[in-house]
């Protein structure tokens, strides 16, 4: 990349996550993200969500990544915010989470599996739930819903349409163009 690409791409503010939410790929988001950052921490950032999800260590860089930076970090949900992708969705600034007025949001609990020694597993399902319990925590502190709504709702896959993410403040507004936004 140029100087004068890196130029144009940091005063262009927005980092898409789309596809599977992996190790490489949040590398590469995470990078965008402290450039934009130490660029200009006065200036919001625009992080574009359309993904299905992908690994619960992967969410958790990026967003632990938007709640360091001295941006506010705006997040919009193009046509689909699943699993993993839904907790980044609502983990952006409040009142700067936004939707298309026909896209997808769904939370549900996290999937994996464990293999080796039934030690191993025994420990691996204790440090699962424990991590399962700070995701709803943070779900619950980020979102008009208590803990306990957000447990009932997550014993299963939990869709939600724009006008019931926004009761249940998983985002904020639906908006038609990016405009609106008067970023």
């Amino acid at each position: 990349m140029t100087e004068k690409d890196k130029h144009i791409s940091l005063q262009k503010r927005y980092i898409l996550v789309t596809g599977l939410i992996e190790e490489k790929k949040t590398e590469i988001i995470l990078n965008k993200i402290f450039e934009l950052e130490f660029a200009a921490p006065d200036k919001p950032i625009l992080m574009i969500v359309d993904s299905y999800g992908g690994e619960v260590d992967s969410m958790w860089a990026i967003i632990n990544a938007m709640q360091m930076v001295r941006c506010k970090v705006a997040t919009v949900c193009l046509s689909k915010a699943m699993s993993a992708a839904s907790i980044i969705l609502l983990a952006g600034e409040k009142g700067m989470r936004f939707s298309s007025s026909n896209c997808r949001i769904m939370l549900h609990q996290f999937r994996g599996g464990f293999s080796g020694t039934i030690g191993d597993m025994d420990v691996n399902i204790e440090e699962a739930k424990r991590f399962y319990d700070e995701s709803l925590k943070f779900i619950a502190k980020k979102t008009k819903m208590n803990l306990k709504i957000v447990k009932e709702k997550l014993q299963k896959d939990y869709y939600l349409a724009p006008k019931e993410a926004i009761e249940a403040g998983v985002i904020d507004r639906t908006i038609q163009s990016f405009k609106e936004l008067n970023m």
